[in-house]
């Protein structure tokens, strides 16, 4: 049930992605549809939360809104699956280097600090207003290895650890995968009809 709902999210927000790219690549009939569609509920919404403000916010900004949403939402499926991993595996102790803050106890008997919680919406808040950064520093961080660093803690299975920081990567991009398979679709259906 947790993958349907998280891979729900994560092709929602894939038309989101493929629907900022509309104007860069052309779209089959189909998908254009299934963009138009969720392009229409998420606008309404932004309009409905800046009425009061007695202004029309450009359909661009409500986009970019939109895509910080998703990516707000890919923060925090990576995010949890990591908390849940830490409570499934039930390690003794888990330490983070946090921008800021050092080193950080973050975990202790396998359930997670309280503290993080009030971590996890500032997560989220800059992955919302700064998206494109996020996916940037996420996109450098994968490709320098950081799913492999060295975790801190005596009782850490060092293995166990790095297979869980790389799933929390993959989770995060789920979203940017899916975005893909749309756009090959999309153009599989291109070539499709054109022959």
């Amino acid at each position: 049930m947790d993958g349907l709902i998280r891979n729900t999210f994560a092709i929602v927000g894939a038309f989101a992605v493929v629907g900022m790219l509309k104007g860069i690549i052309s779209l089959q009939e189909d998908v254009q549809f299934v963009v138009q569609a969720i392009q229409s509920v998420t606008r309404t919404i932004w309009s409905f939360v800046f009425r009061p403000l007695s202004f029309e916010v450009p359909s661009i900004i409500q986009d970019y809104l939109t895509m910080g949403v998703v990516t707000a939402g890919m923060q925090m499926r990576s995010s949890l699956y990591m908390w849940s991993a830490i409570q499934k595996e039930d390690w003794n102790e888990v330490i983070f280097s946090l921008p800021l803050f050092g080193k950080i106890l973050i975990a202790d008997q396998g359930e997670p600090k309280k503290f993080y919680w009030a971590i996890l919406p500032l997560q989220m808040l800059k992955a919302f207003f700064f998206w494109p950064l996020r996916i940037i520093s996420s996109t450098w961080l994968y490709k320098k290895g950081r799913w492999k660093r060295n975790f801190d803690g005596d009782k850490w299975d060092t293995k166990q650890a790095r297979r869980v920081s790389k799933q929390q990567y993959k989770i995060f991009f789920e979203t940017l995968l899916w975005a893909f398979i749309i756009i090959v679709i999309n153009y599989a259906l291109f070539f499709t009809e054109r022959n």
